[in-house]
């Protein structure tokens, strides 16, 4: 009921809230935390951030080159970025400065998660087939997860106190469950006829979600 209810309030409204400022194609897009504000990341080199009530660009991050992902900390003070020039980026989400860039990869990052908050990791994705988990501040990798035979597209972390997970999913048409603290494969999830394009654990982190370009989702 309460699904239903909220299907019938999105058909009621008028029309959608338009942010208008990028020029190029919007990979990307995250809500804050609180809901207030709106996250963008373009191939055309920015990343924005916008009012959530009335569109208003808040913010414009100017990058190097284009954009594939964007999502916020869990206490909304950071986005993180993947970038065609092979980086990853942190930046303050209100003031827009740079605080750390990742190198290590060696093509596009494609996708880009933060850990639970006690974490204080993120992971990013590559096409260059490799995931690497690195200290939200920056630093050396904390690990480099190789075993997927091409382009890596998605990546999440969790876990808890007992110990965080990563989970891959990529163009070999394979998702894998690897220990953070390693690097070690955990389990290959094989299934999807063709590649997979994102995934994501559940809040418990026992559960992990994958959707394929063979036009299914998969719950593992």
């Amino acid at each position: 009921a309460v699904a239903g209810a909220a299907a019938a309030e999105l058909r009621s409204r008028p029309l959608p809230r338009v942010c208008l400022g990028h020029n190029g194609p919007v990979r990307g897009c995250a809500f804050s935390p609180s809901g207030d504000r709106i996250a963008s990341a373009s191939l055309d080199g920015t990343v924005r951030v916008w009012s959530a009530a009335s569109g208003e660009e808040l913010l414009n991050i100017a990058e190097r080159e284009g954009l594939f992902c964007v999502c916020y900390s869990p206490d909304g003070g950071h986005l993180l970025t993947g970038s065609h020039d092979t980086t990853a980026g942190l930046w303050n989400s209100v003031t827009g400065a740079s605080v750390v860039t990742y190198h290590g990869h060696s093509s596009t990052v494609y996708a880009a998660a933060f850990g639970p908050a006690e974490s204080q990791l993120v992971a990013t994705a590559s096409w260059d087939g490799t995931a690497v988990v690195w200290p939200v501040m920056g630093g050396e990798p904390v690990a480099v997860f190789r075993g997927h035979t091409q382009d890596v597209n998605g990546v999440d972390i969790g876990g808890g106190g007992h110990g965080f997970a990563v989970v891959t999913g990529a163009d070999d048409s394979t998702a894998r469950v690897w220990d953070c603290a390693t690097g070690q494969g955990l389990v290959v999830l094989e299934g999807h006829a063709k590649a997979i394009l994102s995934v994501q654990f559940d809040h418990s982190s026992t559960k992990v979600l994958t959707g394929s370009a063979d036009r299914t989702a998969g719950l593992w």
